[in-house]
């Protein structure tokens, strides 16, 4: 719920994030979001959803993942997730 507002406005074209941080991109330029937190946890639930949407999954072959996902509120947006070891510093 977090990410909703950004999933759903339109001038945001890329989304990235960690548990420490959040940064849209509007138009060219990525905006960092004050005050962003998520646990490790909450982030690799969401990260999971997010790829079976896609018809994936991770795996210790598959690491790293990139596709874009279809969305009935705002459209097309492209996702991109890099989990351990290939991240050193956690999902991302």
């Amino acid at each position: 719920k977090k990410l909703e507002p950004y999933l759903r406005d339109r001038e945001v074209t890329d989304i990235l994030l960690s548990s420490k941080s959040l940064g849209v991109d509007r138009s060219g330029v990525i905006q960092n979001i004050k005050d962003w937190s998520s646990s490790e946890e909450e982030l690799k639930i969401w990260t999971l959803q997010i790829l079976g949407r896609m018809g994936r999954s991770f795996d210790a072959k598959t690491p790293f993942n990139d596709g874009i996902v279809e969305t009935e509120s705002s459209g097309p947006f492209r996702f991109h997730s890099i989990f351990p070891p290939l991240s050193r510093k956690g999902i991302q």
